[in-house]
Formats: structure tokens, C-alpha cells, sequence
């Protein structure tokens, strides 16, 4: 079964992708910041921030970025899953570069940031938005 087909990397699904990634992360964090000005312990903000960064960024990117047909749940599904191992490929390169070899956490953070990001976009593009998987039931 061929996963990734090889197929080309439309330049305004990328364009559209940051704009999307740019324009939600603002709104997250303002959104944090209006949660922790009540009684909210902050992890608990910063889950709840998350949370609702992986749905409307799946709506944003589902219907503009990627401007797929996927159904919903199974593509919300896979997107899920791709960020969870983002989270953790970060989580990795973070460990590794900061905790083991004492690089910079800025640095470390900065690297992360951009590699998840291309990761991320990968895999969107080929596998949670392609025509394949809007094909499938």
C-alpha cells in the first residue's frame, strides 16, 4: 500500500498552510491568555488551548489550506494522530538537543518548530488531505 504517492507540492497549499498555522497560533494564544486571567491553572489552559488549536485548525486547513473533500471523522482522525506525533517528535528533539547534547532551548525550540511544521505539512498534504484519502469512505 503506497501511503505518500508521489505527487507535487502545490505552492499556495503551502502559502495557505502558514497563513492558517500563523492565524491560528495568534488566536490560541490570545485565547490562553483570556483563560488564565480567570482562576485556571495555566497546564489547564494550555490543554484546553490545544484542544481547540487541533479542531479549528483541522476546519481551517481541511477546507481552505488543503481545500479537501475528506470526510470528516476518518480525516479528523488521521490529523489528530499527526499531531500527536509531531507533539512528540518535538518532545524528541528536544530532549535530545537541549536535555543530552546542552544546545540552547531557543535553538532547540526554534529548529523544532520549523522540522515539525515540514513534517506536519507532509504529511497533510499526502496523506490526511490527499484525493486518496477524500476517496475513501
Amino acid at each position: 500500500m503506497d501511503v505518500f504517492p508521489v505527487k507535487t507540492v502545490s505552492g499556495s497549499a503551502l502559502a495557505r498552510y502558514l497563513v492558517v498555522g500563523a492565524s491560528v497560533n495568534v488566536g490560541l494564544y490570545l485565547l490562553y491568555l483570556a483563560i488564565t486571567r480567570f482562576p485556571v491553572i495555566p497546564e489547564v489552559a494550555m490543554t484546553i488551548v490545544y484542544l481547540v488549536g487541533i479542531i479549528a485548525g483541522f476546519f481551517f486547513n481541511r477546507n481552505w489550506s488543503f481545500r479537501s473533500s475528506t470526510a470528516v471523522l476518518p480525516g479528523f482522525l488521521r490529523y489528530t494522530l499527526i499531531y500527536v506525533v509531531g507533539y512528540l517528535l518535538q518532545l524528541g528533539l528536544f530532549f535530545t538537543l537541549y536535555q543530552k547534547m546542552g544546545w540552547p532551548h531557543e535553538a532547540v525550540q526554534a529548529i523544532a518548530i520549523v522540522a515539525v511544521a515540514c513534517f506536519i505539512f507532509t504529511c497533510l498534504r499526502f496523506w490526511v488531505f490527499s484525493e486518496r484519502a477524500a476517496a475513501r469512505p
